[in-house]
């Protein structure tokens, strides 16, 4: 009986397994990735739009403000902070896998979780931020 209960959380994968786990993190690596170099172009598309580099070239009118800087600020922060996370456990993930380490998987998986929880908490927030903005806007609206 006592042997059955060790072997629960002694974890074994095929072949298979370890190539859905590969797969996992290297796109979890690729969203990353991507997700830094997004704000790089956010970044430098705010310093082009403040030294007036093309401002004559979008279709709308810009009014760059002290608002603007600190609202990229805390898109850069939370950006930085979540996909920061999700390259580790992708890092976790591989390692895990690699060396068949279920202490380096089962973290992996852990900080993966973390993350979507926290990625669609910051989701709730703004879809509740916008439904409350469009209901103002809809109360004050004039005819």
């Amino acid at each position: 009986m006592e042997q059955e209960q060790k072997s629960i959380f002694n974890f074994s994968f095929d072949e298979n397994s370890k190539e859905h786990i590969k797969t996992i993190g290297q796109w979890a690596a690729i969203n990353a990735i991507l997700a830094f170099v997004g704000l790089i172009l956010n970044i430098v598309q705010f310093v082009m739009l403040s030294r007036g580099v093309y401002r004559r070239a979008t279709l709308f009118n810009f009014n760059l403000s002290p608002q603007n800087g600190f609202t990229l600020f805390v898109q850069a922060l939370i950006s930085v902070l979540l996909n920061v996370f999700l390259y580790n456990a992708s890092v976790h993930l591989k390692k895990g896998v690699e060396g068949m380490n279920n202490e380096m998987l089962g973290k992996g998986f852990g900080m993966l979780r973390t993350y979507y929880k926290i990625y669609g908490i910051i989701l709730i927030v703004a879809l509740v931020l916008v439904v409350l903005g469009l209901l103002f806007l809809n109360t004050f609206r004039r005819y």
